[in-house]
């Protein structure tokens, strides 16, 4: 196994067992740690929404103009 790949994997596996490890230790009523996750999941796909969309817009335009420009 390369040690690239042994890294993601401990870094995957460190994010799995500490995030069960908060939702196991959290003083918060079920109900409203569920809610709480929910907005902020919610909260990260709008932005990562946002920012890969704008990206993909950007690149989509560069391609038009590039695509318009007379070439020498």
């Amino acid at each position: 196994m390369s040690k690239a790949l042994g890294f993601f994997l401990g870094l995957f596996s460190g994010m799995v067992v500490g995030g069960v490890a908060v939702l196991l230790l959290t003083p918060k009523a079920g109900r409203e740690l569920r809610d709480e996750l929910q907005d902020d999941l919610g909260n990260i796909a709008r932005d990562v929404g946002h920012t890969f969309g704008g990206s993909y817009i950007l690149l989509e335009r560069q391609q038009q103009n590039s695509a318009q420009e007379p070439t020498s």
